[in-house]
């Protein structure tokens, strides 16, 4: 599925008509359970430089969906594909134009940090938002966006270390 179709199925997974929101879960739901790697970082791709706010919006969902504990295609790719991953997101997060993709790209940023507290962390993502929130010259949103991702992982911060 090229980066088309695949954006294309995004807008589908929101359709009105029942009929095709259907049609759209199965594909989505076949080609992310036989192609888990290839589906992250489609997302990715579509969350970046997706043409609708709808597709970005849905790309992030899904994607966070992904990264939650009852999932393992994170860990079915190899290093530098996770690398990849870490790393793109990060690019999103830093990039988002408005509310809603910086709220879906924190939420993704989150999900994923939780998932690798206890397994050697995401140093660069630390990194980031301490000097985001210690940039003076940083647009208050992402300062903020910065410590949203800090208060949504803390809990699990405090008891893991």
């Amino acid at each position: 599925m090229n980066q088309e179709q695949f954006e294309q199925l995004l807008e589908n997974l929101q359709s009105p008509d029942n009929a095709v929101r259907k049609d759209a879960e199965v594909t989505y739901g076949e080609f992310r359970d036989n192609h888990p790697v290839e589906t992250m970082m489609a997302l990715l791709e579509v969350g970046a430089t997706g043409s609708s706010e709808g597709s970005l919006t849905m790309a992030l969902v899904l994607l966070r969906k992904l990264f939650q504990k009852d999932c393992d295609y994170y860990e079915q790719c190899n290093a530098d594909t996770q690398g990849t991953i870490r790393e793109k997101l990060l690019n999103i997060f830093g990039n988002a134009q408005n509310n809603n993709h910086r709220r879906n790209s924190a939420a993704c940023v989150s999900a994923l940090a939780v998932k690798l507290t206890g397994f050697g962390g995401w140093d660069e993502l630390w990194e980031t938002l301490f000097n985001t929130i210690l940039d003076n010259d940083a647009p208050s949103v992402h300062r903020a966006s910065s410590c949203d991702v800090i208060n949504s992982t803390a809990t699990v911060l405090a008891t893991t270390y």
